[in-house]
């Protein structure tokens, strides 16, 4: 069963009836929507919507994603774009300084912040 939504231009806490008997609300901070009702008439519905058969395993079928985006971040790390070294840097992090347009690697074993520099 496919997702039907409105036409664009959406706004921050829209709801609709994205599903049969599921209500969802666009969240504009996180460019998405949301669901916030469970209106699950039956596992079939489920079934037929997420693959799964109770809310039970819905939810860990959510937790086994949002641990898996975890691990997709700690394996590419994260971009920042900022005029100030970021406060909580990761492995695998990327620092675009605003200022100097240089872009530095962050180095966990140092605890620094390296500057990669690109030979063309």
């Amino acid at each position: 069963m496919a997702i039907k939504y409105p036409p664009k231009p959406w706004r921050d806490g829209q709801r609709e009836s994205l599903l049969p008997g599921i209500s969802f609300m666009y969240n504009a901070a996180l460019k998405n929507w949301v669901p916030i009702t469970p209106g699950y008439v039956s596992s079939q519905q489920l079934q037929d919507n997420f693959g799964v058969s109770t809310v039970e395993a819905l939810t860990a079928k959510f937790d086994s994603q949002i641990s898996n985006l975890d691990s997709d971040i700690d394996l590419s790390g994260r971009i920042w774009k900022t005029q100030l070294p970021p406060n909580s840097p990761r492995k695998n992090d990327i620092w675009i300084d605003q200022r100097t347009g240089k872009t530095f690697n962050y180095v966990v074993a140092s605890g620094t912040w390296v500057e990669l520099n690109y030979v063309g």
